[in-house]
């Protein structure tokens, strides 16, 4: 028997399969916008467009 120890999604005992989920690190890029009112168009196009996809 092999015990794991690390976060838990569920609190209690597991008895399964175990999946391991494994990330790729990657740097969030930060930047400064300038024209703010451009973003927030772009943001409600997305978000239009995510409603439009999901409606479907």
């Amino acid at each position: 028997m092999i015990t794991l120890s690390g976060k838990s999604v569920f609190g209690g005992v597991a008895i399964g399969k175990i999946a391991f989920y494994k990330r790729q690190e990657k740097q969030v890029r930060r930047y400064r916008v300038e024209d703010t009112e451009a973003e927030v168009a772009r943001f409600e196009e997305a978000q239009e467009t995510a409603i439009a996809q999901l409606g479907e």
